[in-house]
């Protein structure tokens, strides 16, 4: 938008008279770096076109100029001497308030030199960050590929002591390094801070030689890439796997005698050959184990696949050895899940283990694979209770250690569910084993034995079956290291023999005869790094592998999305209803006191009651719309967004999910009530319909993957070239893609949800006559949350269809399009001409709304109309073509010329 110059001068002065940028980008809807940029251009070029001015105005602007110099001098003042805050830096533009923060929390860290610390940051926000416009966002800063301009010829250059001036640089060095350790790090296994490869520190490059620079190790080596993880899960456990027998690299990887070996001596009684989890063997013995060991000249083997299933775990979930080591089997909990087919969601059952305890009314949860009930949704999943979490659980109660982490994630769940039976048929216990029985070659670190005790007793899931007389015990700290090694060396041989470049043909894993390059406790790292970096999932989530979103998306692919229906006969006269509603609520929103706007409205974050009774001042700021009310004029969508960091418990604010597109449902300052509850539910159904619609690209890369990694294996199997390993990372990208689109879309979809039972809540405890108006049309008995199944897509498009001639905030312009389509191929199966394609969007709106009226009251319901509507019954049997003239002709819309479209359009039938 281009603005003139009167209205430039008013933004600078009105800057002057103590505004800010901020204020002045609510209040006139302009882009406060415009403004910030206009004054700066002001103070050091005058007057903007200066030769169209009188003598008069030039004077006046002038000094206007004076007034705005001495701003910025007295703004830049501030920040040299005392302000260790750093406050004057959201005076200038609080754009910059990510940036000062850091900066803030840094300069506490800083006891010897605080003056020099001090200096150092006023100058790098005055002569480079802002000077440079740098960018606003710390993360985007320190991503590798940022072009950063040169800090020190933009800070020091002038210097002439190059001592002081290289103290000071180094200041901004070390503040960059303690923003990438402490804000954008991952704990290793050992509890290192690990630098993702993906960030770096920008400025190093730009100290003079004789400066080694940063002594922060970013740790590059460390990260292993995803396809690799990825590659290395597939040579575990292979794509086709259904039952240990088929793990055939992990049997023969872990055949050895001493460290390493999984292979254990077992009366041939226990050997069940028709349990494809049964791997066993028979063997000759050697003269030292006939001897020595008193064993037979042929013994029974079995395998054990426990290290292996403990080392795909790793592979899958981002937990410590240690974690994964004390997980619980589940096999004293009161429900036992079964999960019988790979990648396919399971089912919970009694629990028929010897061990189980509890009840229907109070059952015992101890084990890994946990149930978790969702009262909003109203539908069960399975995810994952992971019983230690080192130094937090010290203090807690038996029952109270560890996290839960509510993820439904069936490929990690199908191989748990195995191995917990695998135990028990042949590695059983008679008793769970006390904590204090641990020895430190299972702990990892010398533990007090209260500590122990108060941890109790643990089936363990991963106990040792191969270790002689620690079979109940669980694997020991370095039991999975052996199988690492030959992993990555699987991994390294591969790629030498793959049809890949000659760059990646010469990449290396293993650095010697005993270790590797990427250590297996930095494997943690490697997974939380992509999916923070490649999956978009906040890394403070990720670093506790509390990955919620994950269970939307995954039960995505094996069931429809509900269904939640709008009126199907929602008519002109019903909007008038709930846009008088609207007002009224808004209205009420005007007067309400705090404790009625708490008992009265639905709102994301408690702020928003604050921020409702700060716009009752003036009114201006509460804007209406279809959903709900936004106290903040629609301007507060940058900081609207929540991030709690687990690990800190402390709580920053940004822009809301999805910015810059606004997303209501999301943010914190949203406010709604049972007055919009039509509005809600609409938009509830849109998003199902995109996660529906996104859902079917997901399935469809998803199956091209497959497709290409079976053709994969099978050159492997038979020794020949696979030449289509860059469709295949191509697909793979595209997958990516999708999944982020419907983490966004998930997430969109339960807060919505949410919001509308917060609603139906409030509606239901509310006595009629208190306050506002809380249910749109008809009685409290009126409202109720139906979640229904649609056999056919088109139930679910008249659905948006008819709330899209409603609610013309949410874009129903794709479902639009396909039920004309399938108007279309109606009207061409009923011999008749297809007329919705030449129509415009709108009309197609409204005339396909009209049309699938006429079906449903001549069908008697929508779900009765649907055969009619896609041609499977013929439209002569409810006798419809001259009444559907009629009703394409009664389409009225504002131009005349529209009008006269759908005459000509009906005529076409006849």
């Amino acid at each position: 938008m281009k603005y003139d110059n009167g209205f430039k001068y008013k933004m600078i002065a009105l800057l002057c008279d103590g505004k800010t940028a901020m204020e002045l980008k609510r209040e006139y809807s302009v882009d406060s770096g415009n403004v910030l940029r206009w004054l700066r251009a002001f103070i050091s070029d005058g007057p903007f076109d200066v030769d169209e001015l009188s003598p008069e105005e030039i004077v006046n602007l002038e000094k206007l100029r004076e007034k705005a110099t001495r701003r910025e001098l007295r703004l830049k003042k501030s920040g040299q001497t005392m302000d260790v805050t750093l406050k004057w830096v959201i005076d200038y533009d609080a754009e910059w308030e990510e940036w000062r923060a850091l900066a803030e929390e840094w300069l506490k860290t800083q006891v010897r030199g605080k003056d020099h610390a001090l200096k150092s940051q006023s100058a790098f926000f005055q002569k480079y960050l802002i000077k440079y416009d740098i960018t606003r966002s710390p993360k985007d800063f320190l991503a590798k590929g940022y072009p950063a301009s040169d800090f020190y010829e933009a800070c020091y250059s002038s210097w002439t002591s190059i001592d002081d001036a290289m103290r000071e640089a180094k200041k901004n060095i070390d503040f960059i390094d303690w923003v990438i350790l402490e804000k954008f790090s991952v704990e290793d296994d050992l509890g290192n801070k690990q630098i993702p490869a993906e960030f770096q520190n920008p400025l190093v490059k730009y100290l003079p030689d004789s400066y080694g620079g940063s002594n922060r190790n970013e740790s590059d080596k460390n990260v292993l890439p995803y396809r690799y993880i990825k590659e290395l899960r597939s040579i575990l456990c292979p794509t086709k796997a259904t039952h240990f027998r088929d793990w055939i690299f992990a049997q023969e990887a872990t055949d050895a005698k001493g460290a390493g070996g999984n292979w254990f001596v077992v009366n041939e009684s226990l050997i069940d050959e028709n349990d494809p989890d049964c791997v066993f063997r028979k063997r000759k013995t050697s003269k030292y184990e006939r001897d020595i060991k008193n064993l037979p000249d042929m013994v029974c083997e079995l395998w054990s696949p426990v290290v292996s299933v403990a080392l795909l775990t790793k592979l899958l979930l981002p937990l410590r050895t240690y974690q994964v080591r004390m997980l619980d089997s589940g096999e004293m909990d009161t429900y036992k899940y079964v999960q019988p087919k790979r990648n396919m969601q399971g089912y919970w059952v009694m629990n028929d283990s010897p061990l189980n305890k509890g009840d229907k009314n109070n059952p015992f949860e101890k084990g890994v694979l946990r149930k978790f009930k969702d009262p909003t949704a109203k539908i069960e999943m399975t995810g994952f209770y992971i019983n230690t979490n080192k130094t937090a659980d010290i203090n807690n109660a038996e029952d109270q250690k560890g996290y839960e982490i509510p993820w439904q994630y069936e490929e990690v769940q199908y191989w748990l569910a195995k191995l917990r039976d695998w135990q028990q048929k042949y590695n059983p216990v008679d008793k769970p084993t006390p904590w204090t029985d641990l020895e430190r070659n299972h702990l990892g670190s010398v533990k007090d034995r209260k500590i122990l005790k108060q941890m109790g007793s643990t089936t363990f899931l991963f106990r040792n079956s191969s270790a002689p007389k620690e079979e109940r015990l669980p694997v020991r700290q370095q039991g999975l290291d052996p199988l690492w090694y030959k992993a990555l060396t699987e991994l390294e041989d591969k790629l030498k023999s793959a049809e890949v470049s000659e760059a990646e043909k010469s990449i290396r894993f293993i650095k010697n005869k005993s270790t590797t390059l990427y250590p297996l406790h930095s494997l943690r790292v490697s997974l939380i790094t992509a999916y923070a970096l490649e999956g978009g999932v906040p890394m403070p989530i990720l670093s506790k592998a509390i990955a919620g979103h994950a269970r939307l998306v995954m039960t995505l692919y094996y069931t429809k999305a509900g269904i939640s229906y709008v009126t199907d006969k929602m008519k002109q006269a019903e909007q008038n209803i709930l846009e008088s509603d609207k007002e009224s609520f808004g209205r009420f929103l005007r007067d309400a006191k705090y404790e009625q706007l708490e008992s009265s409205i639905a709102t994301n974050d408690p702020v928003a009651y604050q921020a409702v009774i700060k716009a009752q001042q003036s009114g201006a700021g509460i804007i209406i719309g279809d959903k709900g009310i936004c106290p903040k004029a629609n301007f507060g969508c940058e900081n609207g967004g929540v991030f709690v960091n687990d690990d800190r418990g402390s709580t920053t604010f940004g822009p809301v999910a999805g910015f810059p597109e606004q997303n209501c449902v999301r943010c914190r300052w949203f406010v709604t009530g049972p007055a919009f509850l039509p509005g809600l539910v609409h938009h509830f159904n849109i998003i199902g319909y995109n996660m529906s619609e996104t859902g079917k690209r997901v399935m469809h890369y998803q199956t091209e993957i497959e497709k290409l990694e079976n053709l994969k294996y099978e050159c492997e199997v038979n020794g020949q070239v696979f030449t289509k390993q860059s469709e295949l990372l191509n697909f793979e990208k595209l997958y990516q893609q999708e999944i982020q689109k419907n983490d966004k879309l998930a997430n969109d979809y339960n807060a919505t949800l949410r919001l509308i039972d917060k609603c139906i809540a409030i509606a239901q405890i509310t006595p009629s006559g208190e306050g506002v108006q809380l249910v749109p049309v008809g009685s409290m008995d009126d409202i109720d949350l139906r979640i229904n199944l649609v056999e056919h897509e088109l139930e679910q498009l008249q659905v948006l269809c008819n709330g899209a001639e409603i609610f013309p905030e949410t874009d129903a312009s794709k479902a639009v399009l396909q039920r004309s389509q399938i108007i279309d191929l109606t009207l061409a199966r009923n011999d008749k001409k297809p007329v919705m394609f030449s129509l415009t969007e709108e009309e197609q709106l409204i005339a396909g709304n009209q049309f699938m009226r006429l079906l449903m009251q001549r069908a008697g319901s929508l779900k009765d109309a649907v055969p009619y509507a896609i041609g499977r019954k013929s439209l002569e049997e409810i006798g419809l073509v001259n009444e559907f003239i009629e009703k394409i002709e009664s389409c009225e819309l504002n131009e005349p010329n529209l009008l006269l479209v759908h005459k000509e359009a009906a005529a076409c039938l006849e």
